[in-house]
Protein backbone atom coordinates (compact mmCIF):
# COMPACT_ATOMS: atom_id res chain seq x y z
CA UNK A 1 0.00 0.00 0.00
CA UNK A 2 2.81 2.32 0.63
CA UNK A 3 3.41 2.34 -3.44
CA UNK A 4 -0.08 3.75 -3.51
CA UNK A 5 0.91 6.99 -0.82
CA UNK A 6 3.73 7.82 -2.94
CA UNK A 7 1.93 7.89 -6.27
CA UNK A 8 -0.82 10.43 -4.46
CA UNK A 9 1.89 12.80 -3.14
CA UNK A 10 4.42 12.07 -6.41
CA UNK A 11 1.31 13.42 -8.79
CA UNK A 12 0.25 16.45 -6.30
CA UNK A 13 3.63 17.71 -6.75
CA UNK A 14 4.24 16.71 -9.98
CA UNK A 15 1.38 19.42 -10.71
CA UNK A 16 3.91 22.15 -9.12
CA UNK A 17 5.60 22.10 -12.69
CA UNK A 18 2.66 22.20 -14.69
CA UNK A 19 2.84 26.29 -15.88
CA UNK A 20 0.66 27.70 -13.27
CA UNK A 21 -0.85 31.53 -12.94
CA UNK A 22 -0.91 31.18 -9.07
CA UNK A 23 -0.26 28.41 -6.58
CA UNK A 24 -2.33 29.14 -3.35
CA UNK A 25 -1.54 27.19 0.37
CA UNK A 26 -4.69 26.35 2.01
CA UNK A 27 -5.22 25.63 5.59
CA UNK A 28 -8.78 24.63 7.46
CA UNK A 29 -10.73 22.85 9.53
CA UNK A 30 -14.80 21.40 10.70
CA UNK A 31 -16.54 18.76 11.12
CA UNK A 32 -17.28 15.28 10.20
CA UNK A 33 -19.35 12.39 10.07
CA UNK A 34 -18.93 8.83 8.95
CA UNK A 35 -21.38 6.16 8.33
CA UNK A 36 -22.45 3.90 11.43
CA UNK A 37 -20.28 0.68 12.22
CA UNK A 38 -20.73 -2.55 11.36
CA UNK A 39 -19.78 -5.79 13.26
CA UNK A 40 -16.66 -5.37 14.51
CA UNK A 41 -13.56 -8.36 14.97
CA UNK A 42 -10.63 -7.24 17.37
CA UNK A 43 -8.47 -8.07 20.09
CA UNK A 44 -9.89 -7.29 24.04
CA UNK A 45 -8.58 -7.45 27.35
CA UNK A 46 -10.20 -8.51 30.76
CA UNK A 47 -8.13 -9.15 33.67
CA UNK A 48 -4.96 -9.38 31.89
CA UNK A 49 -6.17 -12.16 29.96
CA UNK A 50 -7.25 -11.44 25.81
CA UNK A 51 -8.84 -13.11 23.17
CA UNK A 52 -10.29 -12.72 20.14
CA UNK A 53 -13.99 -11.77 19.83
CA UNK A 54 -16.69 -10.37 17.71
CA UNK A 55 -19.50 -7.95 18.40
CA UNK A 56 -22.65 -9.06 17.16
CA UNK A 57 -25.84 -7.53 15.47
CA UNK A 58 -25.54 -4.29 16.98
CA UNK A 59 -28.76 -2.36 17.49
CA UNK A 60 -29.21 1.56 18.12
CA UNK A 61 -26.06 2.62 16.23
CA UNK A 62 -25.33 6.43 15.54
CA UNK A 63 -23.13 7.52 12.81
CA UNK A 64 -19.31 8.61 14.15
CA UNK A 65 -18.86 12.33 14.58
CA UNK A 66 -15.68 14.48 14.82
CA UNK A 67 -13.32 16.87 13.82
CA UNK A 68 -10.89 17.51 11.03
CA UNK A 69 -8.12 19.38 10.55
CA UNK A 70 -6.24 20.13 6.56
CA UNK A 71 -3.89 21.75 4.79
CA UNK A 72 -3.20 21.68 1.13
CA UNK A 73 -2.00 23.30 -2.01
CA UNK A 74 -3.79 24.10 -4.83
CA UNK A 75 -1.84 25.51 -8.46
CA UNK A 76 -3.93 27.17 -10.50
CA UNK A 77 -3.84 26.89 -14.66
CA UNK A 78 -3.05 29.95 -16.52
CA UNK A 79 -6.28 30.61 -18.51
CA UNK A 80 -8.71 27.77 -17.55
CA UNK A 81 -10.90 26.98 -14.58
CA UNK A 82 -8.83 23.79 -13.50
CA UNK A 83 -6.76 23.41 -10.77
CA UNK A 84 -4.76 20.62 -9.05
CA UNK A 85 -4.94 20.25 -5.29
CA UNK A 86 -2.52 17.67 -3.37
CA UNK A 87 -2.92 18.26 0.82
CA UNK A 88 -3.27 16.22 3.47
CA UNK A 89 -6.42 16.10 5.68
CA UNK A 90 -6.65 14.70 9.87
CA UNK A 91 -10.16 13.37 11.15
CA UNK A 92 -10.72 12.47 14.70
CA UNK A 93 -14.01 10.30 15.29
CA UNK A 94 -16.38 9.32 18.08
CA UNK A 95 -18.95 7.10 18.12
CA UNK A 96 -21.85 5.27 20.61
CA UNK A 97 -23.99 2.85 19.88
CA UNK A 98 -26.97 2.37 22.57
CA UNK A 99 -27.46 -1.31 22.09
CA UNK A 100 -24.99 -4.41 21.86
CA UNK A 101 -26.96 -7.26 21.55
CA UNK A 102 -24.10 -9.88 21.72
CA UNK A 103 -20.20 -10.35 22.46
CA UNK A 104 -19.09 -13.65 21.27
CA UNK A 105 -15.20 -14.26 22.64
CA UNK A 106 -13.95 -17.39 20.18
CA UNK A 107 -13.22 -19.58 23.40
CA UNK A 108 -16.28 -19.02 25.18
CA UNK A 109 -20.19 -18.20 24.73
CA UNK A 110 -21.53 -15.13 24.95
CA UNK A 111 -20.71 -13.01 28.26
CA UNK A 112 -23.37 -10.12 27.74
CA UNK A 113 -26.27 -9.55 26.04
CA UNK A 114 -26.71 -5.58 26.18
CA UNK A 115 -24.55 -2.63 26.84
CA UNK A 116 -23.21 1.25 25.54
CA UNK A 117 -20.49 0.84 23.11
CA UNK A 118 -18.48 4.17 22.01
CA UNK A 119 -15.65 4.15 20.20
CA UNK A 120 -12.74 6.06 19.13
CA UNK A 121 -10.82 6.30 15.93
CA UNK A 122 -8.46 8.42 13.74
CA UNK A 123 -7.79 8.70 9.84
CA UNK A 124 -4.80 10.34 8.22
CA UNK A 125 -5.57 11.24 4.92
CA UNK A 126 -3.04 11.81 1.83
CA UNK A 127 -5.04 13.41 -1.21
CA UNK A 128 -4.30 14.79 -5.18
CA UNK A 129 -7.50 15.84 -7.34
CA UNK A 130 -8.34 18.55 -9.32
CA UNK A 131 -11.09 20.96 -8.87
CA UNK A 132 -12.99 22.99 -11.17
CA UNK A 133 -14.67 26.40 -11.13
CA UNK A 134 -17.83 26.68 -12.24
CA UNK A 135 -18.04 30.75 -12.54
CA UNK A 136 -15.53 33.34 -12.09
CA UNK A 137 -16.66 35.75 -9.37
CA UNK A 138 -15.98 37.16 -6.01
CA UNK A 139 -18.35 34.01 -5.14
CA UNK A 140 -16.95 31.64 -7.31
CA UNK A 141 -18.68 27.83 -7.09
CA UNK A 142 -16.67 24.72 -7.98
CA UNK A 143 -16.53 20.93 -7.06
CA UNK A 144 -13.63 18.16 -7.09
CA UNK A 145 -12.69 15.29 -7.34
CA UNK A 146 -9.49 13.77 -5.42
CA UNK A 147 -8.02 10.28 -4.98
CA UNK A 148 -7.20 9.24 -1.18
CA UNK A 149 -4.94 7.37 0.64
CA UNK A 150 -6.29 6.57 4.12
CA UNK A 151 -4.31 6.02 6.97
CA UNK A 152 -7.03 4.55 9.28
CA UNK A 153 -5.18 4.33 13.02
CA UNK A 154 -6.38 1.45 16.10
CA UNK A 155 -10.02 2.18 16.73
CA UNK A 156 -10.22 2.11 20.63
CA UNK A 157 -13.60 0.11 21.84
CA UNK A 158 -15.11 0.89 25.44
CA UNK A 159 -18.14 -1.30 26.51
CA UNK A 160 -19.87 -0.14 29.84
CA UNK A 161 -22.74 -2.58 31.27
CA UNK A 162 -23.68 -4.83 34.33
CA UNK A 163 -20.25 -6.57 33.77
CA UNK A 164 -17.99 -3.17 34.65
CA UNK A 165 -15.75 -2.01 31.75
CA UNK A 166 -14.34 -3.74 29.06
CA UNK A 167 -11.56 -1.77 26.81
CA UNK A 168 -10.77 -3.18 23.40
CA UNK A 169 -9.13 -2.19 20.35
CA UNK A 170 -9.73 -2.93 16.11
CA UNK A 171 -6.79 -2.88 14.83
CA UNK A 172 -6.17 -0.32 11.81
CA UNK A 173 -5.36 -0.31 8.13
CA UNK A 174 -4.89 1.11 4.98
CA UNK A 175 -7.34 2.30 2.20
CA UNK A 176 -7.33 3.54 -1.08
CA UNK A 177 -10.75 5.87 -1.80
CA UNK A 178 -12.45 8.65 -3.71
CA UNK A 179 -14.26 11.86 -3.08
CA UNK A 180 -16.06 14.31 -4.69
CA UNK A 181 -17.23 17.86 -3.21
CA UNK A 182 -18.39 21.34 -4.17
CA UNK A 183 -18.65 24.73 -2.43
CA UNK A 184 -17.67 28.21 -2.69
CA UNK A 185 -14.72 30.29 -3.20
CA UNK A 186 -14.61 34.18 -1.58
CA UNK A 187 -12.69 36.34 -2.36
CA UNK A 188 -11.35 38.55 0.42
CA UNK A 189 -8.32 40.58 -0.54
CA UNK A 190 -5.78 39.71 -3.18
CA UNK A 191 -3.97 37.73 -1.58
CA UNK A 192 -6.64 36.02 0.08
CA UNK A 193 -9.80 33.52 -0.42
CA UNK A 194 -11.71 31.62 2.18
CA UNK A 195 -13.18 28.84 0.85
CA UNK A 196 -16.61 27.12 2.04
CA UNK A 197 -17.45 23.18 0.94
CA UNK A 198 -18.88 19.63 1.69
CA UNK A 199 -17.41 16.55 0.59
CA UNK A 200 -18.48 12.97 0.47
CA UNK A 201 -15.86 10.18 0.64
CA UNK A 202 -15.74 6.85 0.09
CA UNK A 203 -13.08 5.79 2.60
CA UNK A 204 -12.20 2.11 1.22
CA UNK A 205 -13.47 2.28 -1.98
CA UNK A 206 -10.72 0.75 -4.15
CA UNK A 207 -9.03 -1.60 -1.65
CA UNK A 208 -11.20 -3.16 0.78
CA UNK A 209 -10.90 -6.92 2.00
CA UNK A 210 -13.37 -9.48 1.47
CA UNK A 211 -16.60 -8.83 3.20
CA UNK A 212 -15.83 -5.28 4.03
CA UNK A 213 -18.19 -2.94 4.57
CA UNK A 214 -18.38 0.08 2.95
CA UNK A 215 -17.39 3.00 4.39
CA UNK A 216 -18.31 6.29 3.92
CA UNK A 217 -18.12 10.18 5.19
CA UNK A 218 -19.20 13.47 5.00
CA UNK A 219 -17.28 16.58 6.09
CA UNK A 220 -17.79 20.45 5.83
CA UNK A 221 -14.96 22.63 6.01
CA UNK A 222 -13.83 26.11 5.83
CA UNK A 223 -10.29 27.49 4.70
CA UNK A 224 -8.61 30.19 4.19
CA UNK A 225 -6.49 30.17 0.91
CA UNK A 226 -3.14 31.90 0.69
CA UNK A 227 -1.60 32.90 -2.38
CA UNK A 228 2.30 32.19 -2.52
CA UNK A 229 3.34 32.90 -5.88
Amino acid sequence: MKQFAYLIISCGFLFSSVEAQSVHLSVGGGFSTMNAPGNYEFSYSIDRMSSPGKFEEMAGQKADIGFHISSALEFRLRDAPVSFTTGVLYTQLYGKSDFVKAFSPLWYNTIFTSGDLTTRSNILTLKTGVQWQIISSPIAPYVSLDLLYNIVGDTKLSINNSYGNIEATVDGNTRMGLSIGGGARVALLPSMDVMIGANYSLINLITPDNQEETKSAISLTVSLLYRLL
